[in-house]
């Protein structure tokens, strides 16, 4: 069974849709709530919106990683990385 993927403008178009407001709003609201998670995320800060999800930022020493399709070992760097999680409602 193949899955519908949107886009953000198709995601634009149903925001705006779905609660009748115009594709401009709509996008205008997207991009405030897109830059706020791109800003907590630049603060390696950590954000739970209950019900939807969690954009966590954890710390990653340095670590070596085999390259699985030359076998190369190399040197993955110190640093942050971020992850998504999905909330329970929402995977079902």
């Amino acid at each position: 069974m193949a899955v519908e993927t949107l886009n953000k403008a198709d995601f634009v178009s149903k925001i705006a849709a779905d609660n009748q407001i115009t594709k401009k709003v709509a996008a205008e609201a997207l991009e405030i709530v897109i830059s706020g998670v791109k800003d907590v995320l630049a603060e390696n800060k950590t954000l739970r919106l209950t019900g939807f999800a969690t954009f966590e930022t954890v710390y990653q020493e340095e670590h070596e990683r085999k390259l699985g399709f030359t076998g190369e070992t190399v040197t993955v760097p110190a640093g942050y990385r971020h992850k998504v999680k999905l909330a329970e409602k929402l995977k079902k």
